[in-house]
This record gives structure tokens, C-alpha cells and sequence, in this order.
């Protein structure tokens, strides 16, 4: 966590990975955990962290 100034991450919503609905709900609670701890593990350190929309995250760039 101190070797970067700012983390981008994925602001991921699991529906998709899930077919029922306590799945997705264990889904859901294990990702906003992960995102919330490094969320403070950023404000901890002073470091940035950014929530990203995943639309079109994973395009390349046409330049």
C-alpha cells in the first residue's frame, strides 16, 4: 500500500456472478468488505482511493 499514490478499483456490483439470491448476497457482502477495508487501509497510509465505474474498463485505449 505505500509503494502507490493512488489505487483505481472496480466498482463491482456481483449480480451477474450469482444465480440465487443468498449467493449473490455473500457475493455482494464479501466484495464491499474487500472494498470497504481498502478504502481505509487508503485513508490509513494517506493514499487515494478511487471507485470506477466498470463501463468500458476493460477497452483499449485507440490511442
Amino acid at each position: 500500500m505505500t509503494d502507490h499514490d493512488a489505487i483505481a478499483v472496480e466498482d463491482v456490483r456481483p449480480r451477474f456472478l450469482a444465480k440465487t439470491t443468498m449467493a449473490r448476497k455473500a457475493a455482494d457482502a464479501g466484495i464491499s468488505a474487500t472494498k470497504n477495508e481498502l478504502i481505509m487501509m487508503g485513508r490509513k497510509y494517506g493514499r487515494l482511493v478511487v471507485l470506477v465505474d466498470p463501463k468500458q474498463t476493460t477497452m483499449d485505449c485507440a490511442a
